[in-house]
């Protein structure tokens, strides 16, 4: 059983921010998870195989879409883990720009500045669902 994952920061595609800053995500993520997102997210390589092991014994947690103006913005699975001291979660988009190996992580924090993060810096998740 797959307490723990590690990934390696990289940078990401820069549209966490504009995504996060929607009220509608922002509510839900409260509803849901408990928090209101930081606007960014905290993008990580990992191994593709131990990331579905980990998910997989994970509680998934459905976001739902949204319409707004005529767009239409895709729901999303969430997957509840712990970085350092912060709640955060694995946040898997219906539609998804990423390579497979790549993980976009949320949390109330900007975790690459709380923690000091760089590109290439090992960050530990802990499963939490």
């Amino acid at each position: 059983m797959a307490e723990f994952l590690a990934g390696r920061v990289v940078s990401g595609l820069g549209e966490g921010q504009r995504f996060l800053s929607l009220h509608e995500y922002r509510h839900e993520v409260r509803e849901k998870l408990g928090f209101f997102p930081f606007p960014g997210t905290l993008n990580l390589e990992v191994d593709v195989g131990k990331m579905k092991e980990f998910l997989k014994e994970s509680e998934p947690i459905e976001l739902e879409g949204f319409e707004r103006s005529g767009s239409r913005f895709n729901p999303l699975t969430a997957y509840r883990v712990w970085i350092a001291s912060f709640d955060s979660a694995i946040v898997v988009p219906e539609k998804n720009r990423h390579p497979e190996n790549v993980v976009e992580v949320i949390s109330e924090k900007n975790l690459r500045e709380k923690l000091a993060l760089e590109n290439g810096d090992v960050v530990r998740m802990q499963r939490l669902g």
